[in-house]
Formats: C-alpha cells, structure tokens, sequence
C-alpha cells in the first residue's frame, strides 16, 4: 500500500474527502455542516442497518472529521472530543433525527477517547463508531479512484475519439515563482447575481482544458453533466467528472465551460479552452496579462520546434 500524502490535504478538504469515501461505501443523504464551532459535527450520512432478519433501517449518524498533515505521528485527545451525547441531543442537530455518532481521522486516537465512545455505545440509546488513520488508509485502498484524486500529482488525459491529449501536468500547490490571477467562479446554472467563490488561478497555455480544485465544486454546489477518461502518472485511469462553470477574469466572463475538478490541486488552471477566449475579448487594461499568455504559448512552440530540429539533425539520437 502506498503512503498517503497527507500534506495534500487541510481540513476542509479532508472532510470532502471522508464524504466521498462514505458514498464509496454505499452512505446516502450526505450533508455538509459547514462553518460551525470548534467541536461540532462535520458531515451527516444515512447508513441501511439490518438487524438479524429485519430490512434493513435508515440509521443516520453524526460525523465529525479530525485531521493532521502530520497523521499518525499525532493523536486524537480528551480535550478536542466535547460532550457527544449532549451534541447528538442539541435543538441544532434535532431534525437530522441522529442516532448514532462517529469519528474519523487519520491520526491515532487515545484509549481515554476510545474507552469514552465505548461507555456511550453501551449505556446510552446513541451508537459510537471511529475511524482512526490505520483503518482510513486500509479502506481508501480499496478505492484507487479516490486516492488518484486526492493524493497523487496528476498527468491528466483526456481520451478524444479513442485518442489521448496531454491537458496538463502539474502539482498541488503553486509554486511562489508562478504568476497567479485572481478569478471568479460561478456555477453555470445559476443566475447571474447568485454567489460564487474566488480563487487563485494559472494560466497554462500546454493545457487543453481548464481545471478547478474539488473545494470549488463543493463550495459552488455544483451539478456533473459528464466525464472524462483521466490517466495518472503511474498509470491506470479514473472517470473525472466534468461541471459546468461561469470564470471571470480581468473583467471578462465567459461561460458555460465544461471543466474538470481534481482534488490534487488547490488552485484553478486556466487551459487554452478559456485562454482562447480571453485573447479575442481582452484589450486595453488586460493587455499585459493577454501578452503573458501569448509569450506562453510561443515559448512553448519554440520549445517543441527547436526539440523536433534537434531530432532532425542528430537522426543517430532519435
């Protein structure tokens, strides 16, 4: 099994990430807490239970997410487990109807913490359940397709009519020496006046599609209308879903554009789909910015003339 990088992740990511994993596992009627207080619930999930012969019952519980970048090296203590009990009974949680709470990280949890879920698995009407980061790395195993999108540096391709594109290939973060732009994102299916998210954006002119991180699709609440086959850089294929997004950049917005989300990045990457579009409609203050991305284009070009000559030239070392 391979090491899961961690520090990919921060806490809001992660509980997407727990989210997605719980409907791997065939949860339904997943919901998003949001910003609460420290100690709060983070997500709400329905399992089927059956007991003995019964059909299966909806048994809904409350899920909190504890995370580290550092995983197992820390662990889940006293102090950042309130009162479950009196969590699961509050008026805040009441029409989520819960009745069971569970824990997941991908640290350690301390036997105070474990030996405190037991006592309320067993004398209160509430289950208890954890996920401690021994369990979560064994069970994201299984699923390949969430570990290729939330952890691996991607290689992205896209398969048109049976042929692969290279879209891009890039890292998590951007690097401080990259210029980044401000954009605004929006879902496609909204209104004009409705609420989006902004973000930091590249603009890479080598990449065929534009990208968004999964923080945006979650934020945006966003629809999938189709998908792509994604390669990673090891090898093997995923479906990557494909959303429908308003961006504005520079004053200009164009939209709908089907683009990809993955979770390896943290940052939007702006391909020649969108760049394309920009160079016909920028002029005046987005000159320089419209350049940039010209040069980036010709930079590249040159790159790919100068290696095919190379070849010509020297046919001993192609």
């Amino acid at each position: 099994m391979s090491e899961m990088k961690w520090e990919l992740l921060d806490d809001n990511v992660f509980v997407y990430l727990v989210a997605d994993l719980l409907q791997q596992l065939e949860f339904t009627a997943i919901q998003y807490q949001g910003d609460g207080p420290d100690g709060g619930l983070d997500l709400f999930a329905t399992q089927l239970v059956a007991l003995g012969i019964q059909t299966p019952q909806p048994f809904r519980w409350g899920i909190q997410c504890k995370f580290s970048v550092t995983a197992k090296r820390r662990s889940v203590g006293d102090a950042e487990i309130k009162d479950v009990e009196g969590i699961l009974r509050s008026e805040r949680y009441l029409a989520q109807e819960l009745r069971g709470y569970m824990l997941v990280t991908n640290r350690r949890i301390t036997q105070n913490v474990i030996e405190r879920l037991r006592g309320i698995d067993a004398r209160s009407s509430f289950r208890a359940s954890t996920i401690d980061g021994t369990q979560l790395e064994l069970v994201l195993a299984k699923h390949p397709s969430l570990v290729e999108r939330y952890f691996n540096r991607v290689q992205a391709t896209v398969r048109h009519l049976g042929s692969p594109t290279l879209v891009a290939q890039f890292d998590h973060t951007v690097s401080p020496s990259v210029p980044t732009v401000e954009v605004h994102l929006r879902s496609a299916y909204s209104g004009a006046n409705s609420k989006g998210v902004s973000a930091r954006a590249i603009l890479d002119p080598g990449a065929a599609v534009t990208m968004i991180p999964i923080y945006a699709v979650h934020a945006l609440q966003l629809r999938e209308y189709d998908s792509v086959s994604v390669q990673g850089v090891l090898g093997g294929h995923q479906v990557a879903p494909v959303y429908a997004v308003t961006i504005e950049l520079g004053g200009t917005e164009i939209g709908p554009v089907g683009m990809i989300a993955l979770g390896a990045i943290d940052y939007v990457l702006i391909g020649w789909d969108v760049m394309k579009e920009l160079i016909v409609l920028w002029d005046g203050p987005n000159e320089s910015l419209q350049v940039w991305a010209e040069e980036a284009n010709s930079e590249q070009d040159v790159g790919a003339e100068t290696q095919q000559s190379g070849a010509t030239e020297n046919p001993a070392a192609a």
